[in-house]
């Protein structure tokens, strides 16, 4: 497990922020431990979360350790994370409406789908520990062909290489992962987004039910607050300071 920027007892006393332990996964370029910031997102939140005396303390865990760590009250906000895996206990706030959870198939053997149960011919390959959507679970259940592995650039390659069909990926997450992981570098004209989405989402930020969260949460409401949000994604996301060779699609 690894603590992002674990203040010390001078640091909290220094900066007299209060501590939010949040629950993560390694998800380049919006999280992770071997990015400056701890990637895009924790860079924005800790912008956020300070105007109200909060610093995000972040621990990058598996979604399943995530959910643990919660159930036991170690952290008390979770990101990113959709709607329809709210845990009990916590608050909802979309930060993002309508995401595309997209296919990721070899140019020269594209997926042709129309429906869902178009999909269950094809083998399939899974990254281990995160949530799932509805239509991932549906897939899941229906005698798909699946092989798992530990992460979105391992699911990549297995697609590249032809030991699978098809990946599923968040659309940014995929263009950083083609432009800087050298293993995958040298399948960026094979690989591409099929034109049809799995789904949409809302993602979002979940904060514990609690009183001593009440500023957070009410800072979270403000629709200004969601826009300074993923402003500074794109600050992030947009900075040769931070980021190195990649180019934000659309920008």
């Amino acid at each position: 497990m690894f603590f992002w920027n674990s203040p010390t007892p001078f640091a909290q006393k220094k900066h007299s922020l209060k501590v939010i332990n949040v629950g993560t996964s390694e998800i380049p370029p919006y999280l992770s431990s071997s990015m400056k910031k701890g990637g895009a997102l924790v860079y924005s939140m800790e912008k956020i979360f300070a105007q109200i005396g909060y610093k995000p303390v972040v621990h990058y865990v598996s979604w399943n350790r995530t959910r643990i760590m919660a159930e036991k009250g170690e952290i008390d906000c979770y990101a990113p994370t959709i709607r329809n895996d709210l845990l009990p206990g916590f608050t909802f706030f979309k930060t993002s409406s309508k995401v595309p959870w997209v296919i990721i198939q070899r140019k020269e053997k594209p997926i042709e789908w129309h429906k869902l149960s178009d999909l269950y011919k094809y083998e399939v390959g899974r990254v281990l520990g995160y949530y799932l959507r509805d239509e991932e679970r549906q897939i899941y259940t229906h005698g798909v062909k699946v092989q798992s592995t530990t992460d979105n650039s391992k699911n990549l390659l297995m697609v590249a290489t032809g030991r699978i069909d098809y990946a599923v990926i968040d659309p940014i997450v995929f263009s950083f992962l083609m432009q800087t992981d050298p293993s995958l570098i040298p399948y960026k004209d094979k690989l591409e987004i099929n034109k049809q989405p799995l789904s949409l989402s809302d993602y979002g930020i979940a904060i514990r039910d609690s009183k001593k969260f009440v500023g957070l949460k009410d800072l979270l409401q403000k629709p200004e607050t969601i826009e300074k949000l993923n402003r500074y994604v794109i600050e992030y996301l947009t900075n040769k300071d931070y980021i190195q060779n990649f180019i934000l699609p659309g920008s």
